[in-house]
């Protein structure tokens, strides 16, 4: 489990040091996985706090991995675009169609 920012920046490293098999990880995978991670902690947090309502410590936990999973979301979005259509900030054109699709290489 991630118990602080620190120990989350420890355990991940920076998107570009972040090594599997040898080999740097792509820094849009990265990025995802630290989407995938942090969107991971929050939901697991939502889930205890759901039996444990008045757990303070877990509240802090919830509000801290909370805010790092929007960090990487918006991380992610200034470099690659929006992950879902709501949040697209279009305002004349509808980009969300632009990017690969699933079946053209776009997931990650």
């Amino acid at each position: 489990m991630i118990n602080s920012a620190s120990d989350y920046r420890t355990t991940r490293g920076g998107a570009e040091d972040y090594v599997v098999s040898g080999q740097a990880m792509d820094t849009r995978e990265s990025m995802m996985q630290q989407v995938y991670q942090t969107g991971f902690a929050v939901v697991d947090a939502q889930l205890f706090l759901d039996t444990h309502p008045c757990d303070q410590a877990a509240m802090a936990y919830y509000q801290q991995v909370s805010s790092m999973y929007q960090d990487a979301v918006s991380a992610f979005t200034a470099q690659f675009g929006p992950l879902d259509a709501p949040d697209s900030n279009d305002t004349t054109y509808w980009s969300w169609i632009s990017d690969p699709w699933p079946w053209e290489g776009g997931c990650v």
